[in-house]
C-alpha cells in the first residue's frame, strides 16, 4: 500500500486557481505518487484509492471527479509503466481523519 498527503486544494475542480499554479500542484502530485510507486516496487494493474479526508466536507463523487485523484493515478501508472485505460480504478471514502490522506493499493487482477 501506498500512502501520500490529502491533495492540495489547487486539484479540486471548483478552485478557482490559476492554470499555472494548478498544473505545479499536479505535477507534484503525479512525481510523488511515481516515486512512492517506484520505491515500493509494487506491480499490478489494479489500482484500489482509499480517500481518507481532513474532515467530512468530502464526498466521493467530488473527490473521484477532481483532478486530485487523477493525478496520483497518473503518477503510479507512470511508474508501471502502463496506460491509464489498461487498469482498473476503485474508489472508496473513509472517516474522517486529519491531517487527511491517500491509501492506494495496486495489486494483480483482470485488465480492463
Amino acid at each position: 500500500m501506498i500512502t501520500l498527503p490529502w491533495p492540495s486544494k489547487h486539484l479540486f475542480t471548483n478552485t478557482r486557481a490559476h492554470w499555472a499554479v494548478k498544473a505545479k500542484h499536479v505535477k507534484s502530485a503525479r512525481t510523488l505518487a511515481n516515486w512512492e510507486t517506484t520505491i515500493s516496487k509494487t506491480k499490478g494493474d489494479v489500482l484500489h484509492l482509499k480517500f481518507i479526508p481532513p474532515h467530512n466536507k468530502y464526498d466521493l463523487h467530488n473527490i473521484g471527479a477532481a483532478s486530485c485523484g487523477k493525478a496520483y493515478i497518473d503518477g503510479v501508472c507512470d511508474a508501471l509503466g502502463v496506460n491509464d485505460k489498461s487498469i482498473t480504478v476503485t474508489e472508496e471514502i473513509g472517516p474522517a481523519e486529519k491531517p487527511g490522506r491517500v491509501e492506494i493499493t495496486i495489486t494483480k487482477g483482470a485488465s480492463v
